[in-house]
């Protein structure tokens, strides 16, 4: 009985600690289609969706800017940043493209293996932004939008 509840609480440890959160959208418009998003840091979330055999993975929520800003990425892959710069592209001023295929991208292996991800957007005529999130459960995010 005590190993049985201990396996019941380790496993609610650990799909407490998932921060991606995906579901299925049948919105009656469009095809029903999957997405992917953490949790809400700061007033932004990370998100991803598949388009056209593509994944974007990107920042969306409360950055309000037209300019398409210079980022700098770091992934924290076993206890080690991996750093990426990059121009990114803004799609209505409150979205920041980071790539627009995960799957054919550099960041991709990184992607999959961090526990953690910083983004810094640097603009010159609007207030640059840090936001951190929590990676737990990339891989299955990935794979869930893949399949």
């Amino acid at each position: 009985m005590k190993k049985i509840l201990l396996l019941l609480l380790l496993s609610t440890s650990l799909l407490s600690n998932a921060q991606w959160q995906c579901k299925n959208v049948n919105n009656g418009i469009d095809d029903p289609y999957r997405i992917c998003h953490t949790a809400i840091t700061d007033g932004v979330f990370l998100k991803l969706e598949k388009s056209q055999g593509e994944i974007a993975f990107y920042l969306s929520g409360g950055y309000f800017c037209d300019e398409n800003p210079s980022i700098i990425m770091s992934f924290l892959v076993n206890g080690e940043y991996k750093r990426y710069s990059k121009q990114a592209s803004v799609y209505k001023t409150s979205t920041v493209f980071i790539v627009d295929d995960l799957l054919n991208s550099e960041i991709l292996e990184d992607f999959k293996a961090c526990t953690s991800f910083i983004i810094r957007i640097n603009e010159s005529y609007c207030e640059s932004e840090t936001y951190t999130f929590n990676m737990s459960g990339s891989t299955n995010a990935l794979n869930f939008i893949n399949n």
